[in-house]
């Protein structure tokens, strides 16, 4: 998977990731903690540590976009049952 620079803030993708374990196309949110400019959102569950409390929300993206999308398209609860992105960058 490649990140391509773009005009719209932040990383697209070479191609989305949209592909469960069992090979399956899968069009949901996803959680990520992460903005579209590729920094670390203030919410991601209180560092995945919590889904309930006060500070249980995350940013979340969609695995149907290559664009900033992908990284960052809302805020959900953390109770809400989502996918998960765990990336890091070098």
């Amino acid at each position: 998977m490649e990140l391509t620079s773009t005009n719209s803030g932040g990383p697209e993708l070479s191609s989305k990731i949209n592909c469960a374990a069992t090979g399956n196309s899968v069009i949901d949110r996803v959680f990520t903690g992460t903005l579209r400019t590729g920094n670390v959102a203030n919410s991601h569950c209180s560092n995945w540590t919590d889904a309930t409390g006060a500070g249980a929300s995350a940013v979340n993206g969609e695995s149907d976009f290559k664009d900033v999308r992908w990284t960052e398209d809302g805020v959900e609860p953390g109770s809400f049952f989502s996918r998960l992105y765990c990336f890091e960058s070098q």
